[in-house]
Parts: C-alpha cells; structure tokens; sequence
C-alpha cells in the first residue's frame, strides 16, 4: 500500500520527536512498523527530500555503485536503500543478483581492474630492507583495521542484544 507524504512526515516525525517507539507510532497511524522503520531511516539521511514522488531512473554506474558499496560496507539492503534514497530495498536486492551475475559490465569492469592492480608475490628474502619496512607498516595497519572492525561489530552485536527484550 502507499502512503501520501503527509502521513510518511506525521508518522516519522511522532516517532523522532520521542512520543512513542515504532511499533505504537505505526500502530497509532495505521502503517506497517517495518514501513515506519524504512521511512525514518531515509529521512534522518535525506530529510523531507526522501517521501517526494520522483520517477527515478538509475544509471548503470549509480546501481553498480550501490552494489559495491552494500557489499563492501555490510549494508542491509534497508539501510542501503535508506542511504541512496531508493524507495524499494527489493531493488538493491535485485541490483545485487545481476552483478554477481555479472549484468553491470561498470562492476565487471571496476572488478578486473582491481584484480589486475595485485601485486606479484615477492619472497621475504628477495626484498630489500625498504620494501620490508614497507611491508610491515602495511601489515601492521591491515591487522589494527581488522582488529577496530572486530571491536566495532562486537560492541554492535552487545548493543543489540541489551535493546532486544529477552522475554522469552
């Protein structure tokens, strides 16, 4: 079902101006919580810009990056579609299917060049004592970013288990 602008900027904004939580908030404006869910979360990046018809029509490098960002950041496709204001997260779903298929030669493209861009394996001995420091600092910076992500998605996962209610 669609909803007018009207009640998209009434339900959203109930909700932000801290009056009740989601499922209360849809409740009270007769809209699926999930509704809800997508249209506060495409207007805290967006604003009102987020609820105005627009017949959009994406170009392939746009959905190819989409597509890339989702995947390389770990987006859900709600807060990817909420992030790049696209109505519908089936689309991004959809956008996805096609470039593991290959369909956007943009992401094909973007993918064997970052492919062609690897380095050749150099042996530890044969490297000079430059190219060694080098090596570590990069080694050193990819293991610090590796372990801030672990931290980041861990105190992510405590967060959500202290704002789920354990009732059963």
């Amino acid at each position: 079902m669609k909803y007018d602008f009207q009640i998209k900027m009434i339900a959203v904004r109930h909700y932000l101006d801290g009056h009740d939580g989601f499922k209360i908030t849809a409740r009270k404006y007769h809209v699926p919580a999930s509704s809800l869910r997508a249209w506060t979360a495409a207007y805290q990046f967006h604003g009102e810009q987020a609820f105005r018809k627009a017949t959009r029509i994406y170009s392939e490098q746009f959905r190819a990056h989409v597509v890339d960002v989702t995947l390389r950041e770990h987006l859900s496709m709600r807060s990817a579609a909420a992030r790049f204001n696209i109505a519908d997260y089936q689309t991004i779903k959809r956008w996805i299917l096609a470039a593991k298929n290959s369909a956007f030669p943009a992401l094909k493209e973007r993918n064997n060049m970052a492919q062609k861009t690897q380095k050749p394996e150099i042996k530890p001995e044969d490297m000079t004592p430059a190219e060694l420091l080098e090596e570590v600092r990069y080694l050193r910076a990819e293991r610090a970013y590796n372990e801030k992500l672990d931290a980041l998605m861990k105190s992510k996962t405590e967060r959500k288990k202290k704002s789920t209610p354990s009732g059963h």
